[in-house]
């Protein structure tokens, strides 16, 4: 079975979001597999008789069907536990434990006072435990007076905590990858016109900074190793140095400049797990 993305869940995204999982169900039928396909609405109720369940689920009563389905021996891509590993709060936690380049970054009461967070900015304030459905869930401050503003709106919302990530300067690159499966493809967002809320231009144009890629494709899937995440996505900036750090890592994207060959892959990535699970049972 795949699931669709809750649209609440695919600002901007929603077309996009919808075309890769309908890929990778064309390439598993390819190899022979049946797939039924079913909203994310319909799934925590849906009946079901299957090997596998693939999809872009975010929804807490999703996660939970997950948990069960995975408790009694049915493969998930991408699991429930993974999807929960991508808040950002986590994400930050494991990076530093993992040794994944990042940025420096604390988290703080949305009622904090200054000299809590004096000294990180410029940088980014976002939601830290949960996923941006909004432009507003993420700010960009260039001082402490923008970040006490942003803190200031998050708590008027009833948000209780944020996540402040420094901002880096240099150039911008986005990366999709399917762990597993050898899957990587970079791009930079700017020049590809790929872009969500217009983040993206406040780095500007790329300025073509060498970089290491077999360096970036290792740390990206290091990351997801560590969360655990099958197939997923994110962005990083390359310093003057040539240091990729990464800003933001996610579930599941929309691999839309590279969705075919994506499709392939995971597609792959499923038929294998699959073969794994059955031998298991033998």
């Amino acid at each position: 079975m795949a699931v669709s993305r809750a649209e609440r869940f695919s600002p901007n995204s929603v077309s996009k979001d919808a075309a890769i999982l309908e890929t990778v169900v064309s390439a598993l039928e390819r190899r022979g597999f049946c797939v039924a396909l079913c909203t994310e609405e319909d799934f925590p109720s849906e009946p079901l008789d299957a090997d596998a369940v693939i999809g872009m689920y975010r929804e807490p009563e999703s996660l939970g069907r997950l948990d069960a389905l995975s408790a009694a021996g049915t493969v998930t891509v991408n699991s429930a536990a993974a999807i929960r590993n991508c808040s950002r709060r986590t994400v930050a936690e494991t990076f530093g434990s993992a040794r994944v380049p990042q940025p420096d970054y604390m988290i703080v009461s949305t009622s904090a006072s200054q000299r809590e967070y004096e000294g990180i900015a410029p940088c980014w304030v976002k939601l830290a435990d949960q996923y941006s459905l909004s432009e507003g869930d993420v700010t960009f401050c260039r001082d402490d007076a923008a970040v006490g503003a942003a803190l200031c709106a998050l708590h008027g919302r009833g948000i209780s905590e944020a996540l402040l990530s420094r901002h880096l300067e240099g150039d911008l690159l986005k990366f999709y990858g399917v762990r597993g499966a050898g899957f990587f493809h970079w791009f930079r967002p700017l020049e590809a016109g790929h872009s969500k809320y217009g983040w993206e231009r406040l780095n500007g144009a790329s300025s073509g900074i060498p970089f290491d890629e077999t360096r970036l494709k290792a740390d990206a899937m290091r990351a997801a190793d560590a969360l655990g995440l099958d197939v997923f996505g994110g962005d990083c900036v390359i310093g003057a140095d040539g240091t990729a750090r990464i800003i933001d890592f996610n579930d599941w994207p929309s691999f839309s400049p590279c969705r075919d060959a994506a499709a392939e892959s995971i597609a792959a990535l499923v038929e294998s797990k699959i073969n794994d699970n059955e031998g298991k049972r033998q």
